[in-house]
């Protein structure tokens, strides 16, 4: 069950605002009791305890106790851990050592000195090790199994994308000016697509944007389509298209405007000034007309957006009525979570001077034991 990051309105003995968890109906499931936060992934949340991170589970048990000065999410049963950093000259960038943990939180790749190591993906993390012969020029990655050992012979200067749907993006080896990319399955194996063709984004849906190779240092891009993951096209997009997500795709119109295609290639709507990608079935865009608004699966607009809200996964959305982070250390922000019909499952409790007892009266609907109404 999703969970959501909350920080409670009083300090704790220790002068410091707790955060805590809670569910999608607002109902705290884990009382703040935490320096600072993370959200779950793999059944773990990393948690904060003075200047040192470990893991809870969701009943909110600490399971491997806070002694790592940095942490990444689990993801395939592993999570990053930092041990120690430090600067390397001539131009002071920071490495650190860094090694992954299992759920129990047993070391099950030891530490060692990198440039960057990325949470896993399908079995297959992004690491670039540090050279001490090299210095600053050994900044290359490669891909690792779970074992820690290289998934498949091949480096990269760039980055590229995590796996998805079994395949990364990956800049063509020796790299051209432009850079061009490739798609690469688990072991390494490049997807060819149909003639004249060359990708760009990763796969998403069971489909991967492409484009002309001619189209691709010009900008902006005028001829582009969806490939599978045999390499066939499978449609083509007139204007600049991004990656599938909940199988809609973005796509920018050469007037500059912006519209959504499914995996069919069929136009949802088209003429917004603004659109951004689908999750967990609704998007952010903005009208023609300039109007802020939420849309739904079929791109129809659902109610207008408010400005400050946020987008946070499992369909609710993040309201802040005063600009500050729930990370933890500081005083609260005064804050909800919203669902999609508009009405608020959870307030901080200093809504109610702000707002008012009837503005509050109007707009929550979540648990009676959790209203900034309620008495103290």
């Amino acid at each position: 069950m999703k969970r959501f990051l909350i920080q409670a309105d009083e300090p704790n003995p220790r002068g410091k605002y707790a955060v805590g968890f809670i569910d999608h109906t607002g109902q705290v499931v884990i009382a703040p009791s935490f320096d600072a936060g993370q959200p779950f992934s793999d059944g773990r949340a990393a948690v904060r305890v003075d200047s040192k991170w470990g893991f809870i589970d969701e009943t909110g048990k600490l399971v491997i106790e806070p002694k790592w000065q940095e942490v990444g999410a689990f993801s395939s049963g592993l999570a990053s851990i930092v041990v120690a950093k430090r600067e390397i000259a001539p131009e002071y960038r920071e490495i650190q050592q860094c090694g992954y943990i299992d759920c129990a939180g047993d070391i099950r790749i030891e530490p060692t000195w990198v440039h960057s190591c990325g949470a896993f993906h399908e079995g297959r993390a992004r690491i670039a090790p540090y050279d001490e012969k090299l210095g600053v020029d050994s900044k290359q990655w490669h891909f690792m199994d779970t074992s820690g050992a290289r998934a498949f012979e091949g480096t990269f200067t760039h980055p590229g994308t995590d796996f998805h749907e079994g395949y990364a993006l990956v800049p063509v080896s020796p790299e051209p000016t432009p850079m061009r990319m490739r798609l690469i399955d688990t072991r390494g194996r490049t997807v060819e697509p149909a003639a004249g063709w060359t990708p760009f984004g990763p796969f998403g849906n069971g489909v991967a944007p492409v484009a002309k190779v001619t189209e691709i240092a010009s900008r902006p891009l005028t001829e582009t389509g969806f490939i599978d993951v045999a390499g066939k096209l499978l449609f083509r997009v007139p204007g600049q298209v991004g990656e599938f997500r909940d199988e809609r795709a973005i796509v920018r119109a050469a007037d500059g405007t912006f519209g959504y295609v499914d995996v069919t290639g069929r136009v949802l709507t088209r003429g917004l000034r603004e659109a951004e990608q689908f999750v967990d079935g609704f998007a952010f865009a903005v009208t023609a007309q300039g109007d802020a608004v939420i849309l739904d699966i079929g791109a129809r607009v659902l109610r207008k957006r408010e400005r400050n809200e946020i987008r946070a996964s499992g369909g609710l959305l993040y309201v802040r009525f005063y600009n500050r982070s729930i990370s933890g250390g500081g005083p609260p922000p005064i804050m909800g979570y919203k669902n999609l019909a508009g009405k608020y499952v959870y307030l901080s409790q200093g809504i109610v001077e702000q707002k008012g007892e009837a503005w509050v009266r109007e707009n929550y609907v979540g648990p009676a034991s959790q209203s900034p109404l309620k008495t103290p």
